[in-house]
């Protein structure tokens, strides 16, 4: 399946409209540290995965730190605040060496 690319600019404008959190958790992100597997890296997460009917552009894109966006998989946005709730306290995961600290059933 081909994925839309999205723009350097797209992503400061999405960066600066989630004011550099993890629209989930909260965690503060790094801009330069897209894509990256770090503690601050972050993705551009489908609130509504494409799997699930979810259209591929802004209005269904958020910034997710990287534990967040791969932990959520393909569940929905509320669905995941959810889970972030009851498992993570409602804060982003943990991390340990680049992983995240736990899984959640």
């Amino acid at each position: 399946m081909s994925r839309r690319i999205i723009s350097d600019q797209q992503l400061g404008s999405l960066f600066a409209k989630y004011g550099g959190q993890c629209a989930y958790g909260g965690r503060n992100l790094t801009l330069s540290h897209y894509g990256q597997r770090l503690p601050t890296g972050w993705e551009v997460d489908h609130a509504t995965p494409i799997s699930a009917g979810g259209v591929d552009d802004g209005r269904n894109h958020r910034v997710t730190c990287w534990a967040c966006n791969r932990l959520k998989g393909d569940w929905d946005a509320d669905q995941w605040r959810y889970r972030l709730r009851e498992y993570y306290g409602g804060t982003c995961p943990r991390w340990y060496n680049g992983e995240p600290v736990k899984k959640h059933p």
